[in-house]
């Protein structure tokens, strides 16, 4: 995953918490590289799961400023920029929405574009043809779903 969309998921579950849980399954397989957003990222998500009132953002900020490990969050990504750009959580999710759709394709295409190349090799099994075949109509699927994006 791109560090601006690791950036934005941070900031968007700490702007609206409930976001957390409510993408949580979509992302369980969300690799984010930097170590730092990844303390960060993880931390959110273990708070939120807890005990927490997940549309508390102040709360949430409070624990994440009470973890020694994540005593620079707060530099690392800028909560009242993107607050003022999305103002509301239904603006938020449709950002969210669209950052992770792009994240998606670009996997996709780069899938595709590597399930192509075994094909035109010339050596290549029906279980190749029919994962290319599958990956084109995931692409597809996605990009209808998100109105052609």
């Amino acid at each position: 995953t791109s560090h601006f969309v690791s950036t934005f998921t941070c900031v968007a579950f700490v702007c609206y918490p409930q976001l957390a849980e409510e993408y949580e399954e979509r992302l369980f397989n969300f690799a984010v590289k930097d170590n730092q957003l990844k303390e960060l990222y993880d931390a959110i998500v273990e708070v939120v799961q807890g005990d927490f009132a997940p549309d508390d953002e102040e709360k949430l900020a409070a624990v994440l400023d009470s973890r020694p490990n994540l005593t620079g969050w707060r530099r690392l990504v800028d909560v009242h920029i993107l607050k003022k750009q999305c103002p509301d959580i239904i603006k938020m999710r449709k950002d969210l929405d669209e950052r992770l759709v792009e994240v998606q394709l670009r996997q996709l295409e780069t899938d595709i574009r590597e399930s192509k190349r075994v094909l035109e090799n010339g050596d290549f099994s029906s279980d190749d043809y029919k994962r290319y075949e599958m990956l084109k109509k995931e692409r597809d699927l996605l990009l209808k779903e998100n109105d052609g994006f």
